[in-house]
């Protein structure tokens, strides 16, 4: 099984859940291991009240990260072999006010995930932060 994407996981900054699968001939089963930034499991989000986050492999290297939207902040926290990086995607520019969920798709063909989010008070516009590589988003 190859979870992508969860939208709205309810992450809070209390914990996290990851998916990962078990395969031996049966059908795939999913098995839960719970993270806590309560415990310094993971970096604490700081983001405020959150609204959305993502499931996916931004950096493309092979190991699930996700990301974590409030309504002006956003954070990717980065999954490597010694543990878990918060990386900060948005820190409340003027303007920006996400809406829930949210979604990745590579929008300028270099392979990489961009990510986009709903603005909240604008009804036809979608924020857009692409990703350009070594921790970094830019652009919106």
């Amino acid at each position: 099984m190859n979870c992508r994407r969860a939208v709205g996981a309810g992450l809070l900054g209390i914990g996290a859940a990851l998916l990962g699968a078990q395969g031996t001939g049966e059908a795939p089963r999913v098995v839960w291991l719970h993270l806590s930034s309560l415990k310094g499991e993971i970096p604490a989000p700081d983001l405020g009240r959150q609204v959305a986050s993502l499931i996916l492999d931004v950096d493309r290297d092979g190991l699930n990260d996700f990301v974590i939207a409030s309504y002006e902040k956003m954070a990717w926290f980065r999954r490597g072999a010694g543990g878990w990086t918060r990386f900060c995607v948005e820190n409340g520019a003027a303007g920006v006010r996400m809406e829930a969920g949210g979604d990745f798709r590579d929008l300028d063909g270099d392979g990489r995930p961009d990510l986009l989010q709903k603005d909240f008070q604008k009804d036809r516009r979608v924020d857009v932060w692409l990703n350009r590589g070594r921790g970094g988003y830019g652009g919106r």
